[in-house]
């Protein structure tokens, strides 16, 4: 059977590790990168016999592509600390791994949100799938500062396992501002290296209507409506990620110039 490398980055997640570690038993390793935490999120993943390595997080993309090159795993499952696998998706990984196919790299997987103790199940969250499992050295993340995603050398030679990942985001509101208002700086400046830049002329596109349109996709076009209440804010959180992500970029474009 070939061997499964289990892959987290964390900062902070003594709360949420040990079920990320907990519901994957049959990895043969489990390699954690941390950025500084200073609760006990070590002590966790030493007690799931981790190998725990620390590394200051610049990027998440370049984070979490060095933590896939420290496994030495035939296959590299990657998590992230408040996600785990239910029990279909579990037992499709094993079938994978028993059968390692010769003909696929990597599994795009699907992951079930909880927001605030409400699964999300339309609102465009539950039907996209992200490449979780690959052959070690067939793919590699891309260097955003957030909402990186790794990608396989040969897209064309991909599956997609049944079950899903379960993602508890938590349900203290606070928490969850902050880190939306940190990704929306993050996202700025990569916007910003991608050339984008918001001029008072192009504000009312960036500030207002783009803001509008992302509500309506998430909540009309995506039928967020259907998920009830917990659509109606995984709409509003849209339109204001990217409210606060062009505010920030605006902020920079006049910092930094054209």
């Amino acid at each position: 059977m070939a061997k499964l490398s289990l892959v987290v980055i964390t900062r902070n997640e003594e709360q949420t590790l040990e079920g990320c570690l907990g519901s994957v038993p049959f990895a043969d390793e489990i390699v954690i990168v941390d950025d500084n935490s200073t609760d006990a999120t070590r002590e966790v993943a030493v007690r799931h016999g981790a190998q725990f390595l620390s590394r200051t997080l610049d990027r998440f993309g370049l984070q979490k592509q060095f933590a896939i090159e420290q496994a030495t795993g035939d296959w590299i499952l990657l998590l992230d600390a408040d996600e785990r696998l239910n029990g279909e998706l579990a037992a499709a990984i094993q079938v994978a791994l028993e059968t390692d196919s010769p003909f696929v790299d990597g599994y795009l997987v699907r992951r079930l949100t909880t927001l605030f103790g409400r699964e999300v199940r339309y609102s465009g969250w539950y039907k996209l799938a992200h490449l979780r499992l690959f052959r070690r050295g067939r793919a590699r993340f891309d260097d955003r500062r957030v909402h990186e995603f790794a990608v396989l050398d040969d897209s064309s030679r991909s599956a997609v396992l049944s079950g899903h990942v379960d993602h508890h985001t938590g349900d203290d509101a606070a928490v969850f501002r902050a880190k939306s208002e940190r990704y929306a700086r993050l996202a700025a400046e990569d916007w910003y290296d991608m050339g984008r830049r918001v001029t008072l002329s192009k504000v009312p596109y960036y500030l207002l209507l783009r803001p509008a349109v992302a509500f309506l996709k998430r909540f009309v076009g995506q039928q967020g409506f259907r998920d009830g209440a917990v659509g109606l804010q995984v709409a509003r959180m849209r339109a204001s990620a990217d409210y606060a992500t062009a505010r920030a970029l605006r902020r920079l474009t006049r910092a930094r110039g054209h």
